[in-house]
């Protein structure tokens, strides 16, 4: 469920996700929207998703990433963590 963003400023609004883990069971948590970004279609045109901030155990370590929680069940990872974000949390090679 997403919340409209604030035109004047890009940003607000609410955003419910709902996670499944690989045993089934599912948790949904409710995240403020730090902005939205603009993503190109294929077709010239743009889309609008939300960026929020979540935290992530990697490794046994805690980082905290942006992160777009846009619908990936096509794909075969359900977030991606930029390189940037895991060298910073001293996780990069």
């Amino acid at each position: 469920m997403l919340e409209q963003p604030n035109e004047d400023t890009e940003s607000g609004g609410m955003i419910q996700c709902r996670f499944v883990d690989t045993e089934g069971h599912s948790k949904v948590f409710e995240c403020p929207v730090n902005r939205w970004v603009r993503i190109k279609e294929g077709e010239g045109g743009f889309f609008r998703v939300p960026v929020v901030t979540m935290k992530f155990c990697v490794a046994r370590r805690w980082i905290e990433a942006e992160v777009n929680p846009g619908d990936r069940q096509q794909f075969n990872y359900s977030v991606l963590i930029g390189r940037n974000r895991l060298k910073k949390g001293n996780l990069g090679g």
